[in-house]
């Protein structure tokens, strides 16, 4: 599932205060499929630590479609344009021929290629982002949030900040290890990883544009630089994530401790990477205001509230009301109950079968017939169809059993 976090929410707010800001959108993918198995996760490190084993996600997330882009980057500055400098939000390789070109114009930042994703980056920059989008982009809200950096500037800081961990209400954050590998990787319905995260087992073909199924911007594609996420439009993860094989190496939110000191750690392949170098996961380190041209990130969000299932009313419980409001948006794939991609008969039946809750408050799915939701189809449903049969814009606590508005001869039938 794809959707916009925030924006429409974001923009009533906006409107309502009369900011003059920016909306900067984010599409999200929803992760779903809580699993425990794991893969074996390679890393640039492992002669002082060990290839950890990782994807297992036992909750439902969201993970962003496609890198954070200059575009993107520079609304973040200009937002606190105030404390750039302070909290090093600009990168001064971000303005190289191998970046995005991004100057100060009079009184703001602009960049000269806004499409590509945003590289030069740091852990903390990274994490600055992530505060300022928890915070529903509100000028000057940078420190708290996600992540309580309070002014952490060096590397000892940052890393503190890192260990800690996201706050229990970040509302946009880093992925952590586990979340990337498994919406890079993971093939939900078959339990097991893929070796690269195009949904292939092979090795991706390097390329700057095409719609093939398994290309990476990787070193001898001919890229310059980071290329606009989503270019190749027919290579994604197995949760129909862009360039998780390539383009940018992708901060996380997990840390280790090497030396006394917290390294951050990234996922992915960079632009310049030889072609064929991520066997299976890859972690690459870095320190934590440390950056460089492969350098980028995407960000997650905690999964959607998606309610009780059959709920479509809204009201807390599955009842005949339910099967109303699921019989008058048939066709819609919000309604559909069953997976095959639409609302039909056949997930009214799911709804009446396993989903509604009956009038004693214990039990739950009763048989089609069953008008009054009591658990049984009796004398007492046949009298509630007898009194609205023939009439037209009947519900099924009327006795219509089949979603045409009618109570007739097909209902008695069924």
């Amino acid at each position: 599932m794809r959707y916009a976090k925030f924006a429409v929410v974001l923009a009533a707010m906006l409107l309502a205060t009369g900011a003059a800001q920016a909306v900067v959108t984010i599409d999200m993918l929803t992760v779903g499929d809580p699993n425990t198995s794991t893969m074996v996760v390679d890393n640039n490190a492992h002669f002082y630590w060990p290839d950890p084993s990782a994807g297992a996600v036992d909750y439902t997330y969201e993970m962003g479609e496609k890198e954070i882009t200059a575009s993107q980057y520079v609304e973040f500055m200009n937002s606190n344009i105030g404390t750039v400098v302070a909290y090093e939000l600009l990168s001064s390789q971000m303005a190289n021929a191998d970046s995005a070109g991004i100057t100060l114009s009079g009184a703001v930042y602009v960049a000269a290629r806004p499409d590509v994703a945003i590289n030069y980056v740091s852990w903390g920059q990274a994490a600055r982002f992530a505060n300022w989008m928890h915070n529903g982009q509100l000028a000057g809200a940078t420190e708290t949030g996600a992540y309580t950096i309070n002014g952490a500037i060096t590397d000892a800081d940052l890393a503190a900040v890192a260990l800690a961990g996201r706050e229990a209400d970040a509302a946009f954050f880093l992925p952590s290890l586990d979340e990337w590998v498994k919406a890079a990787y993971y093939g939900a319905g078959t339990d097991t990883f893929y070796d690269y995260p195009t949904s292939s087992d092979t090795a991706p073909t390097p390329a700057v544009s095409g719609a093939g199924s398994n290309l990476a911007v990787l070193g001898g594609s001919g890229a310059t630089l980071p290329i606009a996420p989503g270019t190749l439009t027919g290579t994604t993860s197995p949760y129909g994530a862009f360039d998780m094989a390539g383009n940018v190496n992708e901060y996380i939110e997990t840390t280790v401790t090497m030396f006394g000191e917290g390294i951050s750690m990234m996922m992915g392949n960079a632009w310049v990477a030889p072609s064929g170098s991520t066997p299976y996961a890859y972690i690459h380190t870095n320190h934590d205001q440390q950056n460089d041209r492969r350098t980028g990130f995407r960000l997650a969000a905690p999964g959607a509230d998606v309610g009780i299932p059959g709920d479509f009313d809204g009201d807390g419980d599955v009842d005949a009301d339910d099967v109303t409001e699921l019989c008058a948006n048939l066709g819609d794939p919000a309604y559909d109950l069953d997976g095959d991609g639409d609302a039909d008969e056949d997930d009214m039946i799911v709804l009446i079968e396993t989903l509604v809750e009956l009038t004693d408050g214990v039990r739950v799915g009763t048989r089609r017939g069953d008008f009054n939701l009591d658990g049984f189809v009796d004398g007492t449903d046949l009298a509630l169809m007898k009194t609205a049969f023939g009439q037209p814009l009947m519900d099924y606590a009327d006795g219509n059993a089949n979603c045409d508005a009618f109570v007739d001869g097909t209902d008695l039938a069924i």
